[in-house]
């Protein structure tokens, strides 16, 4: 894990995986820069629909450690898919430590290098997200109301 944490940067691992969803899901998935968010290290995306253009939904993306945040990895819709117009927002966590490779306070994403473990706790995440951009159904309620049938199935695919 050590000698491939040499080649696995955040953002360079972000664009793969962003890359995977364009080309396997249909959905392209661009950062937007005039999103408030609640740290410097959580950014914005939304995502569309690559044929119809569509927009799904989008996500902020809050993937590294710091002090007195919650550890561990989850996906929270903070707006669910309902009737109409309203798509989901959710928010994805991970736990990424980047006091090996630089300094805790360091929010510069393409200086985090990432260990395999941290490449896999992504793609599975985003599989989570995909689920709920992607759900045919209308979702209510918590996130036991995540699709009875495949509740795991993109996520496991892509980790």
């Amino acid at each position: 894990e050590d000698i491939m944490s040499n080649y696995l940067d955040l953002e360079g691992v972000l664009d793969g995986l962003f890359d995977l969803c364009k080309r396997y899901f249909g959905v392209s998935v661009t950062r937007a820069h005039d999103v408030s968010v609640w740290h410097p290290s959580v950014r914005y995306y939304n995502a569309h629909d690559n044929s119809t253009g569509e927009y799904l939904g989008g996500f902020y993306l809050d993937p590294l450690s710091r002090p007195y945040k919650e550890g561990g990895e989850w996906v929270v819709p903070l707006l669910q898919k309902r009737e109409g117009s309203v798509k989901p927002v959710l928010v994805m966590s991970c736990y990424i430590r980047q006091g090996r490779y630089g300094n805790d306070d360091d929010n510069e994403w393409d200086k985090v290098l990432l260990r395999f473990s941290d490449v896999k706790a992504l793609f599975h995440e985003m599989g989570h997200v995909l689920e709920y951009w992607l759900a045919e159904s209308v979702l209510v309620g918590s996130l036991s109301d995540v699709s009875c049938v495949c509740e795991d199935d993109a996520s496991e695919f892509l980790s």
